[in-house]
């Protein structure tokens, strides 16, 4: 927009002549101004993947260890993790918990979350007992994925959320397995 291009010149002119509060107040001024993106043209994550996949299929998209994903496998893997979650009660808007250890599923359920339209929270395992109480508490996350290795870890903080495990079936757990 030729206004906002007028602005960001006066505010070099002012910064030029060393009139740096002025240069500041036509930039924010021209931020102000600039038009508002155009949501329709922009990509959301799972579009990005989704686009991936199709051009780049059987490139290689990530590697944990010893383990190569492509991206068609990606985000295949990722549409069948949503789907699992979703009958597991994830729900848009919903805030999720993910306490990730390098796995191979952990980039999968992240995407998985993402394309659902849930908010992820991501959790190191190695959080102490309270930074973890509070991340969740704060969050208000309504589900929790780990590792069936961290299950116990979750369960000692009570609370009223779902729990997903990763891995081997934990009792009390829902399986993502």
């Amino acid at each position: 927009d030729q206004a906002v291009a007028d602005l960001r010149a006066a505010a070099a002119e002012a910064r030029g002549r060393g009139a740096p509060e002025l240069a500041a107040r036509l930039l924010r001024r021209a931020l102000r101004e600039r038009p508002a993106p155009d949501i329709e043209s922009e990509l959301l994550l799972g579009d990005v993947l989704r686009r991936h996949a199709t051009v780049r299929g059987e490139k290689t998209a990530y590697v944990i260890g010893a383990d190569r994903v492509t991206y068609a496998d990606f985000h295949a893997g990722s549409n069948r993790l949503a789907r699992a979650l979703m009958r597991l009660g994830v729900r848009r808007g919903d805030r999720v918990a993910v306490m990730a250890a390098n796995r191979i599923e952990y980039p999968l359920i992240y995407f998985a979350a993402i394309k659902l339209g849930a908010v992820v929270i991501p959790t190191a395992s190695l959080l102490a007992r309270d930074d973890l109480l509070d991340r969740i508490t704060r969050g208000d996350v309504k589900h929790v994925i780990t590792g069936s290795a961290n299950t116990a870890k979750v369960d000692a903080l009570g609370g009223d959320f779902t729990r997903i495990a990763v891995g081997e079936s934990t009792p009390g757990w829902l399986s993502l397995a």
